[in-house]
């Protein structure tokens, strides 16, 4: 599952991301036909959400956003060839209670398309994540935090 189904299920997954409930449980729907398949336990008594933790297999959505916030992380340190100062402006009258120190501006999206897009979902999430994880200078370290703050 893991070297052929799920490559497959994240391919891309950085720049699409479902936005609708419905896609999303659909994708969710495989992994956890695929925990059933592993474990060999296809009795419907049987806690699916106990066989993705005995499989050390994390949501597809959490996946996903480490992803997205690994991404972004390197295009904010200079890591990707992309333009940072095209996507990305800091919060320069940020409230300290409020925003860490790399708070960037969010993106105004009125259609969906938009608001569900990399730049501007991402950005948010961004600006969700404590102060002691955007200072981290590590991209392993940072996906290290990250993992551990989505799936505690």
């Amino acid at each position: 599952y893991k070297t052929l189904i799920r490559p497959t299920l994240e391919y891309a997954s950085v720049v699409w991301d479902p936005a609708t409930k419905t896609d999303i449980n659909r994708l969710e729907r495989i992994q956890r036909k695929a925990a059933r398949f592993i474990t060999s336990d296809y009795r419907s008594t049987s806690s699916v959400t106990e066989m993705l933790n005995a499989c050390g297999l994390e949501p597809l959505a959490v996946r996903r956003k480490i992803a997205q916030l690994k991404h972004l992380f390197l295009i904010y340190h200079g890591q990707v060839k992309i333009n940072r100062d095209i996507y990305f402006r800091n919060i320069t009258n940020r409230s300290a209670r409020l925003n860490h120190s790399k708070a960037l501006q969010s993106y105004m999206a009125r259609i969906d398309v938009f608001k569900y897009s990399f730049f501007a979902n991402t950005i948010n999430d961004w600006n969700k994540l404590p102060e002691y994880i955007v200072n981290l200078s590590d991209i392993s370290m940072f996906e290290d935090a990250v993992r551990l703050l989505y799936c505690v």
